[in-house]
């Protein structure tokens, strides 16, 4: 068997006002086996070539496009990447199954689905009988385009994220049991109305994600259930899926799909209060900071998280900090 892999990561905070464009694409787009060794011996792509030697497929690279976390995409370097990805497939051909990381988030001028309209490009090209197995990240805004075009969408199950090697190792056993007609895979998605902030999407004892996460994962303990991916979304991605999605990949029981999907989201809609986020007001929190005795204290200005795509360039801290008469006050990034 001939397998291709890839990988699409762009993470858009749409309010965000510097683009991500054509030209940093092409000044971090890995090709070759450089592919094979994107993420290091940690990454989703190594956990599938992991599980690719166990079964002796040859593995063909395609391109890894990683540009990491910005505004939005422009239409142009969104368009480029695709057609990178076809003339790739179309140079390898034939492969009897494709293999790619995605982020989730992507939104461009004129698309607010990137991985949507991406995976509908390969299928389009591929057809309906090749797997296309794709590994989402636990940020991801999952839509039902994505659902629609891929064969299988694999989610993390943790946050801060470090799974990336077992769930690329589930993607090859997965596409490994595609391949013999063991498996025909069946998806459904759900989607409750709700768009938690980062800090509330941790899964740990004591957050909200964590006891719906275990929940998911008891669900997927039945052997005509692959996988139940519950994903906690990006909602600095102003799009019309951001926000919680749950996906369920069962072994052609469409019926058992949708019903586990709107089970969690149902529990996730009973949980609601505990996502809410109460964010201390600037004056507050830099007269707390002055008056404690209890030693160092962290103040995040949560609008311009350069982790979530924003330029870090708030001045609003220093001149309140200033305003108060701070002593001993570090700003450490502008």
């Amino acid at each position: 068997m001939r397998v291709a892999v890839g990988g699409y990561l762009a993470a858009v905070n749409t309010f965000a006002t510097q683009k991500m464009g054509l030209e940093l694409f092409q000044r971090v787009t890995l090709t070759g086996d450089r592919v094979l060794r994107a993420g290091g011996r940690e990454g989703a792509i190594a956990g599938f070539v992991n599980g690719a030697k166990q079964h002796q497929w040859d593995v063909v690279p395609l391109q890894f496009v990683a540009p990491g976390v910005g505004g939005k995409v422009t239409s142009e370097a969104h368009e480029a990447t695709k057609v990178g990805f076809i003339d790739l497939l179309r140079k390898n051909d034939p492969v009897d199954g494709v293999f790619l990381q995605l982020h989730g988030t992507a939104v461009s001028d004129d698309c607010d689905d990137c991985e949507g309209d991406f995976l509908r490009t390969l299928r389009e090209l591929l057809g309906d009988k090749i797997p296309i197995i794709a590994l989402l990240d636990g940020h991801s805004n999952t839509t039902p385009l994505m659902v629609e075009q891929a064969s299988v969408l694999l989610g993390v199950k943790t946050n801060p994220h470090y799974d990336f090697v077992p769930v690329g190792e589930q993607a090859a056993r997965v596409m490994a049991r595609m391949f013999d007609g063991s498996v025909s895979a069946t998806s459904a998605w759900a989607q409750p109305a709700m768009a938690p902030a980062l800090q509330k999407i941790y899964i740990a004892p004591g957050w909200p994600m964590e006891p719906l996460m275990r929940q998911a994962f008891n669900l997927s303990r039945d052997a005509r259930v692959l996988d139940v991916s519950l994903l906690g979304g990006f909602f600095c991605s102003d799009s019309p899926e951001t926000g919680i999605s749950v996906t369920v990949t069962t072994n052609n029981e469409p019926v058992l799909a949708q019903d586990i999907a709107e089970q969690i989201k149902a529990a996730c809609w009973a949980k609601r209060q505990a996502f809410h986020t109460d964010m201390v007001p600037v004056g507050e929190g830099v007269r707390e900071a002055i008056e404690t005795d209890d030693g160092l204290v962290v103040l995040g200005d949560l609008a311009d998280s350069g982790g979530a795509g924003t330029p870090g360039d708030g001045t609003v801290l220093l001149a309140e900090l200033l305003r108060q008469n701070a002593k001993g006050a570090v700003v450490s990034n502008i």
